[in-house]
Formats: C-alpha cells, structure tokens, sequence
C-alpha cells in the first residue's frame, strides 16, 4: 500500500472544499490549489503515521528539551514492547529495563516522524508487526528535517510571506521555509512556527515553480476553553468528582515561563458566559469582559487553548478500542467465561514461580467494591473480606479496624483454705477505628449480646509458661539409708498454665499440641466516620468468671474489671497473709539439668511474635490452631470468620520486675515418673535474682493488674503512642502511602524478616514501660473514645477522628477509574492503602538477593519469589510479592475507561460525565466491548503535553464551582478553589486546621506550581505511550536528572514515583531554597513541609526506631532505606509517616479529578498549509495562499467493510493505516492571521 494510495483516500475528505476561482487571479488560484494538495499530503501523512491505535503524538520541546529550535512541531511515536496484559511481571520488568526496547529515560516511545512537510513520502517507514508494535525496535527512522534544524533569518518583525527564511535539513543544508505561524498569531518568536518547503515537479514548459509547505498543530496537548461551568444542582456533584472543564481563568497573560504569581486570565474569562458557543479563539475574545485585551492574551496562548480537541476511547499500548467499566462493574452484568474480566481472574498474571497466586486481588474484589454503595442514610453494615475462599465470592470486605489490643493479667486467690483457687485475671483494653466516612452499623447480635469478635494469641515458636509458688516452707527427705539427703524449700508450687494452651480447662496438658486464642466479644454500636472505640470490661461483670463470651462494652477504660479462671488450687488451709507468687515455669530437661528460666515468650516475642484478629463471634469453646496446619492462621479457610487479623508482631527484651531467687519445691517428670526436686537458687539464674509475672503477694491482697501484653497500630506522631523504651522493636513507615491496617491479613511476607511494620507490640510489668492503657484519654462524655492516625492519644480539644475511606454513595455513579483508589485490593497489609492511581517504589523490592548478589530487573522491580527459612504462616501462602500499584495501573488505565452510562433507565442526553459525548445508540452504549465507538472524550488531554498554561487548566476543572462537598449540595455562598477530592463525600472541608478528614484544595499559585513541576517531570521521562505509562513509577532512573547543586533531591529518581507524585514532591517546602525550582522567586508547594503538621511527625528520626537491622547487608539485607523514605535523604512532608493523609495531595487524587480526561495520544490535529506559486524567471513575482483544517480521528476503520470498530484489525490496510480521519473545518487564512 504506497503513499499515493492513502493520498487518494485522504482526498475524499476534501471532496467539500473547492476552490473558487471567479474573480481571482490564475497564480492566486494556482497557489490555493497548491495548499489544498499539502493540506491532502498533511491528512494523508497523518492517517499513515497516526492512524493506528498504538501511536502516541508529543511537542518537540518533549524529547528536545533544551535543543528545540520548533518546539511545536508534533512528533509520532511507536513502541516495540510485547502488546499484551497476559505477561508475567518479570518478563515486563525485563521490557521495561532493557536498553534496545527503552532509552536512558526509561520511554518506549520510538520516534516514526515530526509531522512537517518535508518528511514524508520519502523518509523511510518501519515494518509493524500485526499486534501493532515495531518489528525491529532498534530500528532508527532516517528523516530530513528535525526540531533542532537551525532556521535563519527568522525574526519577530518577519512578515508572513518572508521568503528569505531557511531550515537546515539533516545534512546541514539550507532549504526554504515558511512562515505558518508567525507574528499574527503569537506574541513571542519562540511560539513562530516554519516549515519546510517542497517544490513540486513541474510540467514542461511550465513557467510557473509550484510549492507547498504544511505543519500540524496537536489539539489534544492544549486546553479546550469551550466547556462551561457545571451550575446544574443535580449534576454538580459529579463536577466536583471528575472535573467537567478547563479553567482557562489560571492561564497566566504573560510568558509562559514567568513567576508563579503573575497575573492571570483571571475575569477576563468567565467560564459561565457562554464560552460553550464558542468556535474559535476569535470567538472567546468577543464574549470575554475585555475582548481587547483577550485578544492579545490569544496570542500568548496560542498553542496553549483549543477549541476542538476530542479523544475517542483507544488502548494505545495494546491497541482496540478500550472496555467500559461503567457495565463491567455494575451489578447487572454477568461476564461470560471467556471474559477477561470474570470475577474469578486475578487482576494480573502472576510471576512465574507463584503457582497459588495468593494475595493478588480478583476482578471480583474490584467488583465487590463497585457493588457496595452507601445509602443516603449514610450507613453500611459489615462485610466479611473474601479472597481465595472457595466457598464463598471474592470480597474487599467492610469492617472496622483493630488498632489496639491489651490484655493486662494479674493474680488473687479466692480464699486462703483448702480448695480455694489461686486464679488468673484478665483485663482486656480493645480499639477499634471506623476509617470510612459512613458509619459502620452495628452487626446482629448472637445469643450472648456480642457481634464482634477479638482474639489474641501468643507466639506459635517460643514457650509461654508460668508457674504459681505458693510460700510454704518445708524439707524433702530423698533416699534410702544412708543415701537419704532431706533439703529445705523456701516455695512450693503448686500449679502452672501455658498462655499459648488450655486457658478455658486452665491446666497444663502436656498432650495437648494445639494452640488457642484468649478471645473476648465485643458489644459494639455502630461507629461513625473516623471514630475509634474503647472497649472494655463493665465493672458490673468484675471478678466474673472467663470465658470466650465474655462482652467487652464500648465504655472507658476500666482498670479494675476483670474476668478471672481458676489456674492453681490451694491443697491445704494458709493464712491471709501467706505469700504467692508468678513467674518461672521450672522443669529440668531430658538430662534431667533444670530448666527454670521465664517464659521466653513472656519476655521477648522473638519470631513467633504475637496474633490478633477481629472476626464475627463464635460459639466454639475454644478456637484451637495447630502450628503445623498453616490454614488455621489462613483467612481464607472457610472455617475462619476474620475481619482481619495481624500476625507474627514481634516484641524483645520485655522489662519485668525481679524477685528474690529462692528455693523452691516443684514436681517434675524424670525417667517418666513425677517426683519432687528442689530447685535450689545456684540452679536458678545463677543466685541472681529471678523474674517475675507477679512479685510475692499474700491471698489476701486485692486484684490488680501486674503484667501486660499489647499490641496496637504503629500510627503517626509521638506520645504514647510511641516507644517507652528502646526494648521495644519499633519499625515507623509511611503506613497510609506503603501499608494498609485493613487489609485482611497483616503479617511477615518473605520480604520481611524481625519486624510487622504496621504495628508493635510490648510485654512486661505494668507500669512505666509497659502499660494496659498506653494512650492519654479524657473524661466527660467521649471518655469512651480515643483517635487514631496521629496516635491513639487526646486530650482538651476531644479525639481524633480519621477518615481514610469510602465506598461509593448509591446514588453516584462511577466517573473515573482514579476513584478505584478505596479500592480494598491490598489484601495483604504490606501493600500501600491506595493502590490503583499511586505508583510509589516499595521498599521491600530491591535488587539485592539475601545473599547480598545484585539480582536483574525480571527477579525484583514488580515482583519477588525469594525463599527464606523459616515459610510459615503468610511466608508460606503468599508465595511472590508484587509491586501492586505498577501491575493495577497496567491493568486497568489503559484497557479500561468508565463511560458513566446509566445501566438500566432511559439514556439521558447528558451523561454524569458531561465530557462523554455519545451517539444516542443506547444498546451499543450499553455493552461493554461497543460503547467506545458510540462515544468521544470532548476535551480529552494528552499527558505528553508540555504545554505549562494547559496542564494549569487542567488541574484547575473544579475551580469556581459552587458547591458544598460536605453537604453534597450546589451552594451559592461557595466558590471552590482547584480541589482534588480523594472522597465523593467528604466528611470536612479543606482547612488545614484538621488533617486527617475532608479534602484539598490549591491556590492558584499552588497550582501553577505543580503545572511546571508536571512538565518538567514529562520531560524527564517522556515520551509517554500510555496512561499506565505516564502514571507508574519508572524502572529506568534516568541519569541526566542528578541535580549537583541540591544535595538529593526527590526528582533525581524517577523510578521512586510516578509523574504527578513526582511533581508534587519536587516542591516540598515552601521554606526551604532547595525546595524553588527552576530558579523560581518562592515555591508554592501542593504539601507544605514546613506546615507544623509534619514538624513532630518524622519517619526514621525517632530514637528508638530500631531501623538498622533492617538496612544491613547480607542475609539480613529486607528493605531500601531510599525507597521507604522517598529519596536519599528523609524529607518532611513525603517522608512523614503521615504522608498520604486526607490533606495529603496524592497522584491518585489528583487522577481521581482529572483521569477521566487524560489520553494517552491524540485524535484532533490542526493542518496549517500553505500553497505557493513562483515565476521561474523571477523570485519577485510570488503569489501565497494559507489555508487551516481541523482533522478528527474517527473510530471507524479506513476499510470500514472488513473490521468493526470493537474489533481488532485484520486486514492490511487497516493495519497500516487504522482509523479513518474526517475533517470537521476548513478555512482560507489572510497573511494578518498568519
């Protein structure tokens, strides 16, 4: 298929246009004839080079940053990546990484063409395989004219007809050029566009030289301006959600490159007064309040402002058309079995060594959490998670969370006579935190008055013995005869009792193996947004006996209500004031050597660590696990009814009181008959003294607590919350950016080796260092509550309430994948809160082996199948570990869209996306595989963009709506200012004054700042070839970043983040000189470091963080320190641990807003052309003519008779050429225009 062939179909668009030639000269005629056959020559090299689904269009000041001497000359790309969402993510990160495939900015973008005459027919074209990608990637496309061809005589004065104007071609010869776009167009010498000129064969004879010269302006890199403001109250809220325009108004009137906070279009343009009539930029100047002055404005944003720009719905990576969400998800739609999105399908294939694929989340999740909505009662009931149940469908789960769990014990005697117990006091001290902004109802009730369930159970590795001594001086005589030997005792004990075992019988049964939770229920009311709830034991039911029933009430703390169990029994009648005492379990071991220390358990966790879990009540008596049955711990065992639980929490070197070392009788087991010993004190702990559960206390002494076992959440902030000592093993992160405290399961992965990140726990004597109420509450009538997200502590000003999540209101349609963020796909609690949208580098994923070998790419960058000792429990299930976020936004940003059309109804004109403009085919618009050829994206925005003023309006869509986003209602005493939602329904505003609930807004010159950080991004790491593309982290650090005059800084690791996290973070602080950029006056960043917010909130800066065994090398060589804090050195406020808090601005925040506007490439081009016509005997005698057409893609193929739009192409010329181009405006243009 030749050049000239797709000429002739190009020509067909042009069948309307003719040229008038009554009353005009032959050369004028001649002249336009010329520019309508480079208009033809434009459409046609556009159909050739940008018909095809798999290419992606940028400005030349992308990839020729500093060299671009016509920077808005618009280059095509290609890739030669592997076409399919089926590859393993090895083999992506081997892609990815591999220098013939991408360049030194990690791109896969592979130059075909810059779409200027001059280039085309006769550069040369590279061979494509059928799937739509490059045969040869290493391919390099010979052209004539590029970007940074030198032009001379070239100046602001330069009239529209210059003919003296020259470009130099790729050999470094001059040719022709002409002025397209000049002095009457732009302001500035550097927005003049030249092209080359092409000389046309002339006939013989023929004393006119005939000649042309075209360039094609990109629509979809500039800001269309003709979409007014949502003022519709039943549709605003969807404005403020997904954003429904551009504000043109933060365009500035001045350089593009100019301060931040000069001024602005401002009033001059009023995105309510009709700017939807709009047809050109003419148009906009006349309906402005100053169309003199908005007329010079246009010619600084020229390049900046469309009119006309329309995407339609294509998989630039993969190609076709994408798929809508809008059905998928909805409740009525049932896949079939060969549909890619069945409930049962992970949302990725796994890596190759993971044959279970545990803990990578289903379509089925994804669905389960489109399908929960929220009533306007502002209410949900609990859900059970599901995933890998095969019982049951796969579940994202609704549920509070459990972020603190301690279980103080202590000892009382029930009497001193014979019979009397000694026994066991427990005194429980839960949490629980709601982190959706609903109330989370309280579930039915069972027979006991219980719908939670807590359980805590000690290490599965390590002993949790104690022995109960009673004081009871006496001698044994042992012996026959002369052998006989009678020794003192000071104590006798007289029972003991395994933590681990038996609680409910209370004896020790040596036969018995299994393990069981101390469990307790819970009466819980329903939770409001971002409430934490205090549960404790009634002083009413104190001293009652224990079992799993018993009900912990939402109320305050109760330090002196108890449960009790019987664990020893006095044999013989004592005084009140005889002594008791608890501490070593003493036994002698199979050499009969004494064996008398403490619980090792007791007094450090070691690697068994400690286990909780929230789940729905049972009626068992005990709820028994057997260490060699990994499935009891499994959450997905179908006899388990968990919320959630945590696993493997590591404690060390617990403090405890000490007792005097003395003498005591025990009986053991010795060549298996029981028999006395007395442990005498050398055999015990050397003389020292010994360590104590409970120092000695007479029967008589009143319960109180003295020991305690806790776990909570590892917020932010300090106080209590944090350490009491440097024994505790405390490991802060960035929990909400790089964890998730309600993922179904939290414990060890095989990227973790001594510590749970999210939480810590701690054992000892009560008191200081180990206390049962280790945060600070008040009185009055919220003593029943406590916080969360800063820490667990309040005081004066009340708790603190966190809201982290949502689920969609019922009456809210889905409008953009980026709200898939509260998506509850981290089912595994090492993974980030908000996977889909966010793409930050995880810090267990790095290129070191355990043996300290530097691993490729394909074995660390998306996932990692290591082999450890040690793979029980969640090491044993969960076999790889994957870069979660990078492998979601593959999957879903550049296959999928989300229409918003209603499933069932009658099909409204206006779709709650007012951007989606459809055909009115409602049983197209309904099917999944159909509805992008039914629909177009008006103003859709190329991420290759580099246009600073466009990405201002961009960001700015929800600025000056009127609306109330507490309140969901349009509200006339209320402007927003560029918000960036992360809640349809947030539960506060966006004053700083509370951080962890509501949402963010920007100033304009906050906006401003994060536009330039954005482009600058872009073109550090663009071409772009897709949306997953533009949104994931790099895996290639490009080199040339490396910023020597600011000591690391958060943009020189472009594989860290992806592009709008990055621009977010370049400007940090608006305090610090590092943090200006590109030689800015002040900075004005989206999240202020220097806000007191983040000054008591550091990541690794805590003295007892106990983060180095973490960073080692060798064997114990689990987490990059680099990667957890976001760059070489911890910055405040993305390294906070509080980072990716609701006044955090996040990337998928900001996706969230603007996503479903984004495209990966474009559809809508502006063809300048011009026709000339020269005598051959004198240059003076010239005559020129301009014209300017505005080209559509459309989703029709060119041979519209073999492929369907939905399908792929089969046959060649649908191949090569893609889909068809239509033109939707013609017009001549004067030189005064040019």
């Amino acid at each position: 298929m030749g050049f000239m062939v797709v000429l002739l179909l190009s020509m067909t668009t042009m069948l309307s246009v003719e040229v008038q030639t009554a009353g005009h000269t032959h050369k004028i005629a001649r002249a336009k004839q010329n520019a309508i056959l480079a208009l033809n020559v434009a459409i046609a090299e556009l159909q050739r080079t940008t018909g095809p689904d798999q290419r992606v269009t940028a400005p030349a000041n992308l990839q020729l940053t500093d060299s671009a001497i016509s920077p808005h000359w618009i280059g095509v790309y290609a890739h030669a990546l592997t076409p399919s969402y089926e590859l393993i993510p090895g083999n992506i990160a081997d892609e990815l990484t591999d220098s013939t495939l991408v360049n030194s900015q990690g791109s896969s973008a592979k130059l075909l063409t810059w779409l200027v005459s001059g280039n085309a027919p006769n550069n040369s074209w590279p061979e494509f395989q059928p799937t739509g990608q490059l045969a040869d990637p290493s391919v390099n496309v010979e052209l004539s004219f590029t970007p940074d061809a030198s032009i001379s005589n070239l100046s602001q004065d330069s009239p529209a007809n210059a003919s003296d104007i020259q470009i130099q071609d790729a050999n470094g010869a001059n040719h022709p050029g002409r002025i397209l776009v000049g002095g009457g167009a732009v302001h500035d010498l550097e927005d003049y566009v030249v092209a080359p000129m092409v000389t046309l064969e002339s006939e013989p004879n023929d004393s006119m030289i005939n000649s042309y010269a075209w360039w094609v302006s990109d629509e979809n890199v500039k800001a269309r301006a003709n979409l007014a403001i949502e003022t519709d109250p039943n549709s605003i809220s969807n404005a403020f959600i997904s954003s429904s325009r551009n504000a043109i108004e933060l365009m500035s009137q001045g350089a593009s490159d100019g301060a931040l906070d000069e001024p602005r279009i401002d009033e001059l343009y009023d995105p309510s007064g009709g700017v939807e009539r709009a047809l050109g930029l003419g148009d906009l100047a006349m309906l402005s309040t100053d169309p003199s002055n908005f007329s010079l404005i246009e010619k600084r944003r020229f390049h900046d402002i469309s009119l006309h720009s329309t995407s339609l719905l294509t998989d630039s990576f993969a190609g076709g058309l994408k798929r809508d969400l809008s059905t998928l998800l909805d409740d009525t739609y049932t896949p079939s079995a060969n549909d890619p999105t069945v409930d049962s399908n992970r949302l990725w294939t796994p890596h190759q060594e993971d044959t279970t694929g545990y803990g990578i989340p289903t379509w089925g999740h994804l669905r389960s959490f489109a399908h929960t909505r929220v009533p306007n009662s502002r209410t949900l009931d609990a859900q059970l998670p599901v995933f890998d149940k095969l019982i049951s469908d796969d579940h994202v789960g609704v549920s509070p969370i459990l972020t603190y769990f301690s279980l103080g014990m202590g000892f009382s005697a029930s009497g001193v006579n014979s019979g009397a117990d000694i026994e066991m006091n427990l005194y429980p001290l839960v949490v629980l935190w709601n982190p959706y902004n609903f109330t989370i109802k309280a579930p039915s009730y069972d027979a006991h008055g219980a719908n939670y369930e807590v359980g805590m159970l000690l290490s599965l590795s390590l002993e949790a013995k104690i022995g109960i001594d009673i004081f009871d001086p006496g001698s044994v005589t042992q012996g026959e005869g002369a052998e006989t030997v009678t020794e003192e005792y000071i104590w006798r004990n007289i029972g003991n009792i395994d933590l681990r075992k038996n609680i409910e019988k209370s004896l020790d049964d040596p036969n018995d193996k299994d393990f069981e939770y101390i469990r307790f229920s819970l009466d819980c009311p329903d939770i409001p947004p971002g409430q934490s709830l205090i549960f404790s034991i009634p002083h009413s039911d104190r001293g009652k006996a224990y079992d799993s029933h018993v009900v912990l009430k939402n109320i305050e703390p109760e330090p002196d209500a108890f449960v009790s169990l019987p664990v020893a029994t006095l044999d013989k009648d004592f005084t009140a004031t005889t002594l008791f005492r608890v501490g070593p379990r003493f036994s002698v071991n199979s050499e009969g050597v004494p064996t008398t220390s403490l619980s090792a358990t007791l007094l450090s966790g070691g690697d068994g660590g400690l286990f909780t879990y929230l789940g729905m009540p049972r009626e068992d008596r005990t709820v028994a696990y057997s260490k060699d049955n990994a499935m009891d711990f499994n959450p997905s065992n179908p006899d388990l009814s968990w919320y959630q639980t945590q696993q493997s929490i590591t404690w060390d070197n617990a403090i405890v009181q000490d007792m005097p070392n003395e003498s005591v009788l025990v009986q053991v087991t010795e060549g298996g008959k029981k028999v006395d010993r007395i442990f005498k004190p050398e055999e015990i702990n050397g003389g020292n003294p010994i360590s104590a559960i409970q120092t000695p206390a007479t029967l008589s002494s009143d319960p109180s607590i003295s020991y305690v076992i806790m776990t909570h959440a590892l917020f932010s902030g300090g106080g209590n919350n944090a350490q009491y000592n440097a024994n505790q093993f405390m490991f802060p992160t960035r929990w909400i950016a790089q964890g998730s405290m309600r993922a179904t399961r939290t414990g060890r992965t095989r990227r973790d080796q001594n510590y749970l990140p999210l939480y810590i726990a701690t054992a000892g004597s009560e008191g200081n260092s180990s206390a049962w109420q280790k945060f600070a509450n008040d009185e009055g009538s919220e003593s029943n509550r406590t916080s969360a997200g800063s820490g667990h502590d309040w005081g004066s000003s009340g708790p603190v309430d966190v809201t982290l999540f949502e689920f969609l209101p019922e009456d809210q349609p889905l409008l953009s994948i980026g709200q898939l963020q509260h998506a509850n796909l981290s089912l595994i609690g090492a993974y980030p809160s908000y996977p889909i949208g966010n793409s930050l580098a995880d810090y267990r994923l790095h290129e070191k082996s355990p043996s300290g070998a530097i691993l490729p790419p394909s074995q660390y960058e998306l996932a990692r199948t290591d082999s450890v000792s040690g793979n029980t429990l969640l090491k044993a299930d969960q076999i790889a570990y994957y870069d979660i976020s990078f492998l979601l936004n593959r999957t879903l940003w550049d296959a999928y869209f989300v229409s918003s059309v209603p499933q069932n109804g009658n099909l409204p004109d206006k779709l709650p996306n007012s951007r989606m403009s459809h055909t009115g085919n409602e049983a197209n618009l309904r099917d999944p595989d159909k509805a992008a050829a039914e629909l177009s994206l008006v103003g859709g925005f190329n991420i290759n963009s580099t246009s600073e003023q466009a990405w201002r309006a961009i960001l700015g869509g929800d600025r000056g709506l009127q609306y109330n986003p507490e309140t969901g209602n349009y509200s006339t005493n209320q402007s927003l200012q560029a918000a960036f939602p992360r809640f349809a329904r947030p539960t506060a505003d966006d004053s700083w004054v509370d951080p962890w609930e509501g949402y963010r807004s920007l100033t304009d010159e906050e906006t401003a700042q994060l536009a330039r950080n954005i482009v600058t991004e872009i073109k550090n790491r663009g071409p772009f070839i897709s949306l997953s593309d533009f949104i994931n982290r790099r895996l290639v650090d490009n080199p040339s970043t490396d910023d020597s005059g600011v000591e690391d800084a958060p943009y020189e690791h472009e594989d860290l983040r992806g592009v709008i996290q990055a621009a977010l973070d370049r400007t940090w602080s608006s305090t610090d000189p590092d943090s200006k950029a590109n030689g800015d006056s002040a900075a004005y960043p989206a999240n202020d470091g220097a806000d007191d917010f983040w000054k008591d909130d550091p990541l690794l800066g805590h003295p007892y963080n106990n983060t180095k065994h973490q960073f080692g090398s060798g064997s114990k060589y689990v987490y990059n320190l680099q990667r957890m804090q976001g760059g070489d050195t911890e910055r405040s406020p993305y390294s906070n641990r509080s980072a990716f808090s609701p006044k955090y601005v996040t990337q998928a925040d900001v996706l969230s807003t603007i996503g479903a506007s984004l495209t990966a490439r474009s559809d809508t081009f502006t063809i300048r052309a011009y026709g000339e016509v020269t005598s051959a005997f004198t240059s003076n005698d010239r005559v020129g003519a301009w014209c300017e057409a505005v080209v559509q893609r459309t989703a029709e193929y060119v041979d519209n008779q073999t492929d369907n739009p939905e399908d792929r192409p089969t046959s060649v010329v649908n191949q090569h050429f893609g889909r068809r181009y239509k033109l939707i405006s013609f017009r001549w243009l004067e030189p005064s225009e040019i």
